[in-house]
């Protein structure tokens, strides 16, 4: 087992991480879903303000989906290395 590996350490154990971490997951599914339905959508109405509605709700989908991402890490494995501390 790695040295810092924060899900088998502690995420697994802890339950308030481990519900937190499966939320996360759940969340990650339907914001990436919510981008492809939108992504579809916004090729069906014919009006140009309808469109870019749906594109603007499908890329605020996929921010959230990617920091929701990032966000995700931190129950999974942060790594540490000395030289990039300022």
């Amino acid at each position: 087992m790695p040295m810092l590996d924060r899900f088998e350490q502690h995420t697994l154990k802890c339950s308030s991480s481990k519900k937190t971490h499966e939320r996360f997951e759940i969340l990650k599914k339907v914001l990436v879903g919510g981008c492809v339905v939108l992504c579809a959508a916004a090729g069906v109405p014919s009006e140009m303000q309808m469109r870019a509605v749906f594109a603007g709700f499908a890329v605020l989908s996929a921010v959230l989906a990617y920091y929701c991402h990032e966000l995700h890490k931190n129950f999974v494995f942060v790594d540490y290395v000395h030289a990039d501390i300022d």
